[in-house]
């Protein structure tokens, strides 16, 4: 779920997840769109699947995977692209409206055995 409260520097909407700590203005797409930030920031690849730039992206409230994430670099990453880094949906399925639903059943011994894993 989209968080819902707004950065303290610029004013706007955060772009992160709700709980998760909120990014810096330097990874506002508003601020991005508008001009407050110098070049490097607005043109910095925040979703590598569709290798979209921050003043392009558009964080959508229905869809946390276009949420944003800030890394300690002060990189900002669509939160699908850093699932599919992870390769969450090798550990986890999805529920209907695309939702971490719960956790992929681990193999028995006996499995992994037949299998020669």
């Amino acid at each position: 779920k989209r968080c819902h409260k707004t950065l303290e520097e610029c004013g706007h909407r955060c772009p992160g997840l709700c709980g998760e700590q909120c990014p810096s203005q330097r990874s506002c797409p508003e601020c991005a769109r508008g001009g407050a930030l110098d070049a490097s920031s607005a043109e910095q690849v925040v979703d590598f699947i569709m290798f979209a730039a921050l003043r392009d992206h558009e964080v959508q409230d229905d869809d946390p995977g276009t949420c944003l994430v800030e890394l300690e670099c002060g990189h900002a990453l669509t939160v699908e692209f850093m699932d599919e880094q992870a390769g969450l949906s090798r550990f986890y399925t999805k529920g209907e409206s695309g939702e971490w639903a719960a956790a992929v059943p681990l193999p028995s011994l006996d499995e992994e055995a037949r299998s020669g894993s």
